[in-house]
């Protein structure tokens, strides 16, 4: 058993390990999360899925996660580093569905080669998207074929990485409330400039790893006022025990960005008040 006030090694870490620890925030096996998250909750919001493609890298037997960089020329978020996936399609079965059609039509990874581990609480990205995660491991050879239309880049980055202190946090305004991003700077080779991973991306990064890999504490995501208001402490339980006031106690690491997905999507809804 690894404590919870230390991270774990890389011998340590298996997919049996990484189920295993995501499953306390798999929205699909527990009903208990499911329930804050039920159909139609946000109608002004459009569902979508991402996937969070994890493998061990031959190279070193670290854990990675590949992430990519969109095309300059897209309308939605040119340039920025993201997952694979999009809009949920009528046609789609269900979150899985949609992020394995995303990501094979962007990176050409074929659904068939993805081993689904997880379903993770949403997040509102804007414009008004409520991103749903699934995350699944992928061949450790696999080779990517982006569509230029939509992706420039594609790279890995050890899921340690997002532990570190290359990742560091600013802060942002909602309606006059403090909430915190993090970012993180990568040279992901010689011959490009570095890429900046950030926002949505960026933390949901800095979860998973942490829920993977340590330390198994809560993301905080609210400063100052915010941080005291009950206003957002209410909008979570889940199941899990009430630790707010004791952030060496509180392991539930997912917390705040399940707290923070409904503040925001409350927030934007037509003639919205805190």
């Amino acid at each position: 058993m690894v404590s919870d006030d230390v991270m774990m090694s890389v011998a340590e870490v298996s997919q049996e390990s990484v189920t295993r620890r995501l499953e306390k925030y798999d929205i699909v096996k527990k009903p208990e999360l499911a329930r804050l998250f039920p159909p139609g909750q946000y109608p002004h919001t459009r569902r979508c899925a991402i996937l969070v493609p994890l493998f061990f890298h031959p190279s070193d037997g670290q854990l990675h996660v590949l992430l990519t960089q969109r095309s300059s020329t897209l309308s939605s978020h040119p340039s920025h580093v993201a997952f694979p996936g999009g809009v949920q399609e009528p046609t789609d079965a269900d979150d899985t569905h949609t992020a394995l059609r995303e990501a094979h039509e962007e990176i050409g990874l074929p659904p068939d080669d993805v081993t689904v581990v997880a379903h993770l609480p949403p997040c509102f990205v804007r414009n008004n998207n409520s991103v749903y995660p699934v995350v699944g491991f992928i061949p450790s050879d696999f080779t990517p074929k982006p569509n230029p239309h939509e992706v420039s880049l594609v790279f890995s980055v050890p899921l340690r990485t997002f532990t570190s202190d290359l990742v560091t946090f600013s802060s942002f305004d909602l309606k006059g409330s403090k909430m915190l991003y993090p970012s993180m700077t990568i040279q992901v080779n010689e011959d490009r400039r570095p890429v900046v991973v950030w926002g949505f991306t960026c933390s949901l990064c800095v979860h998973v790893a942490r829920t993977i890999l340590g330390p198994f504490k809560r993301v905080n995501l609210f400063v100052g006022e915010a941080a005291e208001l009950s206003l957002w402490r209410k909008e979570v339980d889940g199941g899990f025990r009430d630790d707010l006031d004791d952030d060496d106690r509180d392991d539930n690491v997912f917390r705040d960005w399940m707290a923070l997905y409904h503040v925001v999507c409350k927030a934007t809804r037509p003639n919205a008040h805190l």
